[in-house]
């Protein structure tokens, strides 16, 4: 930045691009002093010039002013005052028939604040448009301006070249073209930078499929650049998508990325060792000791893994140690960069799948960051020869990517120990996590959510003796045991029975409100209040943001409040039946519904893909063919499977079927039926007879019918 400002002191675009560099850090307030004043935008006579800058003055105010509270009413005429800018600029861009870098410069920065405004609250995604729609937009567009920036630099003799690579082809530098050189350099990291960020909120969105397949690409065009950083920073994504997709006990393939991660840490030939039992006690036993040492994940037990891995628990990968002052060149480039040395922890943290000494290393090289990060803004501001107020140090004491990587693994680890770790440990981390979000609400918003929403006290789940009841698969209909077992059932959630249309009209709703069974005049009221603050609170940030399609936020918050509406915790805003199926459809088919709202047009009505309230929910229901039910099964946070049934006319039935502890025993059983439904499928390309293939299809469902059955009954 220094470099830009020296060199060209005065230049309006250099300007511009140093303005928008210090937005992309986070440095508000020094991008602010760099907005060119209404005098020099009139000199510039360009309408995309005048465009960019008007953006930026909003950019600025977005992350500055109060319109990035989480729930603020206050901001919303600023909220629509943008909006309505960003669409008259969006439609004054499209009509331009100029095709300049300007113009693809000013609707990136356009899409960039529709892009945050998705998360304000209660946002209109019919003004707005889908957020992936947009960064793919942004995408396209940045490959555009590297290809022709690339054929501006190097001459029409340049051969074709990927736009990770393009800033090291067709030979060295020409000191004659630094400007198209700086804007070439500035337009491939963007580019890097957007690609990146689309796979991290692939990920975010559960759409696993196209992060990876992102992820390959922007890979294969970082290893031509030789940038270490760069690839790293792109294994990393790939490892997090690989490792969400195999899950640990699911999916027992190797994975392809553990030997790539291993292959930059380890300085040996093979990266195979063979721990003994005695060795991994040792290890244990160190660890383990003192008061305040957090418990280490780091190591699967062979007991938590399925038989088939346990044969290969001896022989494993793993990383080697290195010492404080290494050469290699892993550790000697963490030395000169700062984020080099964030990727670097990052992909350790994930190759021991988030285990709690990778998380407290990785936490204390994020607070090194904090003096790191106040020297490069005093260099900023001796670049532009200004001043490092306190304020400006204060502003930004971390880089934004250094907090996503941190946020993002404190999520993950909040979610894998769960109960296992000390609660005051688990507090301090939910605690400096919320205030690390509260530094920038917009930006750190499906964080925040998330956070808020694990930090909640679980509810407490009422005694039903079905959940855990085990008995043999019955044959034919609801006879004894079951039969008085199901309409206790229906009768004790006030849910529609399975024998009566009507609900039970005696319902004792405090036998499984969340209260205490003793002391019920003083330890009862406490525990409702605080309770009821907190499904208050989850209910609001789910009603404010409830057009987000956050996987991890939304099955999280909708099981919550599935389970608040169900067993019947006392609160005025829910309807007994529809409340809890509701929120249980709110949860299912997320990945679905992002895909669906990505391909389908801005001005469409229906590409929410999501009922705003129960209201209109209970409509689309009641618009249902009168011979036609709905059934729906769900597993919730807290692995309770549930049966939905929707008919029109009539109350939603909702009941929690039984308590499924591990994924095992059922992904076998629907992996057999999915298997013989894919055999009989392709049936017509061997049999000839249509009798004889219904015939089979006929038993294949009785078959299925039978099986599930069973499968109930055996939970």
């Amino acid at each position: 930045m220094g470099h830009v400002v020296r060199l060209h002191d005065g230049d309006v675009h250099s300007r511009l691009l140093l303005t928008y560099w210090l937005c992309f850090l986070g440095y508000w307030s020094l991008a602010k002093t760099q907005v060119l004043d209404e005098d020099e935008v009139k000199r510039m006579y360009s309408i995309h010039k005048e465009i960019i800058n008007e953006v930026i003055n909003d950019i600025i105010y977005l992350h500055t002013g109060k319109a990035a509270g989480h729930h603020s009413g206050d901001s919303l005429p600023a909220h629509d005052r943008i909006l309505k800018t960003m669409q008259s600029f969006e439609s004054i861009l499209t009509k331009s028939k100029a095709k300049t870098f300007q113009q693809y410069e000013a609707q990136i920065l356009v899409k960039r604040v529709l892009i945050a405004a998705n998360h304000f609250s209660s946002a209109d995604l019919t003004l707005i448009g889908d957020p992936l729609q947009n960064m793919d937009f942004i995408k396209a567009r940045y490959e555009t301006l590297v290809k022709s920036r690339s054929s501006v630099y190097y001459g029409s003799d340049m051969k074709e070249e990927d736009g990770g690579c393009a800033t090291f082809a067709g030979g060295e530098f020409q000191e004659t073209k630094i400007d198209e050189y700086l804007k070439l350099s500035a337009a491939v990291a963007e580019h890097f930078k957007i690609v990146l960020q689309l796979c991290f909120k692939y990920i975010e969105l559960g759409i696993l499929r196209e992060s990876e397949s992102e992820g390959l690409k922007l890979l294969h065009q970082v290893l031509k650049t030789s940038n270490l950083q760069r690839c790293l920073a792109v294994l990393n994504v790939l490892f997090l998508t690989s490792t969400l997709a195999r899950g640990d006990i699911t999916n027992v393939r190797p994975d392809p990325f553990r030997p790539m991660i291993a292959s930059l840490w380890n300085r040996s030939k093979n990266g195979i060792s063979v721990r003994t039992d005695n060795e991994r006690l040792n290890k244990k036993l160190n660890l383990s000791s003192g008061s305040q040492e957090i418990i280490n994940l780091s190591e699967d037990e062979p007991s938590s893994l399925p038989e088939a891995n346990k044969k290969n628990m001896e022989s494993k990968l793993i990383l080697e140690e290195h010492v404080e002052y290494c050469d290699c060149v892993i550790c000697t480039l963490c030395g000169m960069n700062p984020q080099m040395h964030i990727e670097a922890i990052f992909s350790k943290m994930l190759f021991y799948r988030y285990s709690s000494r990778m998380f407290r290393m990785f936490s204390e090289r994020i607070l090194k960051l904090s003096q790191e990060t106040s020297l490069d803004v005093i260099d900023i501001c001796s670049a532009l020869q200004k001043e490092a107020t306190d304020k400006a140090i204060e502003e930004r004491k971390y880089p934004l990517e250094a907090l996503d990587r941190f946020l993002h693994a404190a999520i993950r680890w909040l979610r894998r120990v769960s109960e296992e770790e000390k609660p005051e440990i688990i507090q301090d981390v939910i605690k400096e996590s919320l205030k690390i979000c509260l530094t920038d609400p917009i930006h750190f918003r499906w964080q925040w959510l998330t956070i808020r929403q694990l930090a909640r006290t679980p509810l407490k789940i009422p005694k039903l003796e079905w959940l855990r009841l085990h008995v043999s698969p019955v044959k034919a209909g609801l006879r004894s045991p079951l039969k008085s077992i199901v309409i206790n059932l229906a009768s004790e959630l006030n849910s529609l029975t399975l024998c009566s249309p009507r609900p039970c009209p005696t319902v004792n709703i405090e036998k499984y409100t969340p209260t205490a069974k003793t002391n019920r005049n003083t330890v009862t009221n406490v525990i409702n209040n605080y309770v009821d603050t907190e499904m208050e609170e989850a209910r609001k940030d789910f009603d404010s943001f409830s057009h987000l399609f956050y996987r991890e936020w939304r099955f999280q918050i909708c099981s919550y409040l599935g389970q608040v509406c169900a067993f019947q915790y006392k609160a005025n805003w829910i309807e007994s039946g529809w409340s809890a199926a509701y929120y249980f459809n709110e949860a299912m088919f997320i990945s679905t519904r992002q895909l669906a709202r990505m391909i389908s047009k801005k001005s469409e009505e229906s590409q929410n893909f999501h009922f705003k309230n129960i209201k209109k929910f209970k409509k689309a229901v009641q618009c249902l063919p009168p011979d036609l039910t709905v059934v729906q099964l769900f597993l919730d946070s807290r692995r309770i499977l549930w049966l939905i049934k929707l008919y029109s006319g009539q109350p939603p039935l909702v009941v929690p079927v039984a308590f499924l502890p591990q994924d095992d025993v059922l992904l076998k059983r629907f992996v057999t039926l999915l298997a013989e439904n894919d055999a009989s499928g392709n049936l017509s390309k061997t049999c000839t007879d249509p009798k004889e293939y219904w015939q089979i299809r006929r038993k294949l469902d009785k078959k299925l019918k039978v099986k599930f059955l069973g499968l109930l009954c055996s939970c």
